[in-house]
């Protein structure tokens, strides 16, 4: 008998969502900025309002690129300190305070630092410049209006270009955790929240592709 609660459960479980079955949905806002010249990518993912809520434990690796870590920030002033300390990380210092003057400083290469030799280096660069990195790392709890933050290695960009583009999972490997049973399930991430998401020919541009 209590096997068969546990089935019955679980297959209540897949066949009513949201609420039992949490989903990260294809549709959402989001994008892509490199660590120009070092193989480091960060991608955001906005799910749509309206959301059903669910805790997001972690985000997988994808051929060619490795997870250093994953944030959800709740608001848009905390969303706009991980963008704008990201770009000013970057940057040869004293840099620009004004955020119009830290995006043209970015695009210059002589105002850039020289490239971090390792994840290590990118977190304590990205920390110094305002990222409200802690509190906001996985498990945490994600919902419509909410923004994911991923940052990933670089590590073989025709092995990310090759999954991409012949049918294999570019997107990312999230382990959710949601509904009153707090089943674990997997779902492959959206295309968008990977760092192949745009190919990887603006990977080679930025120069983020390892040698």
């Amino acid at each position: 008998m209590v096997v068969l609660a546990v089935l019955a459960a679980a297959v209540l479980a897949w066949t009513i969502p949201p609420w039992f079955h949490p989903q990260l949905p294809s549709s959402s806002s989001g994008g892509a900025i490199p660590w120009e010249g070092a193989p480091f990518v960060l991608t955001t993912h906005r799910p749509i309002e309206g959301q059903s809520p669910f805790t997001l434990r972690r985000v997988g690796d994808v051929p060619g690129a490795q997870v250093v870590g994953a944030w959800i920030t709740r608001n848009d002033g905390q969303s706009r300190a991980m963008d704008q300390a990201w770009l000013y990380a970057q940057l040869r210092q004293p840099a620009p305070s004004d955020p119009a003057e830290v995006m043209a400083a970015w695009q210059d290469p002589h105002r850039r630092r020289p490239a971090p030799s390792d994840a290590a280096e990118v977190m304590a660069a990205w920390r110094a410049a305002g990222a409200p990195l802690d509190g906001n790392e996985l498990p945490r709890r994600l919902a419509g209006g909410d923004r994911l933050w991923v940052l990933w290695q670089i590590t073989d960009c025709d092995a990310g270009a090759a999954a991409a583009g012949g049918g294999g999972t570019p997107g990312a490997g999230p382990q959710l955790l949601g509904g009153p049973l707090r089943l674990t399930l997997g779902q492959p991430g959206p295309l968008m929240m990977s760092p192949f998401g745009y190919g990887a020919d603006w990977l080679r541009e930025s120069g983020s592709c390892p040698a």
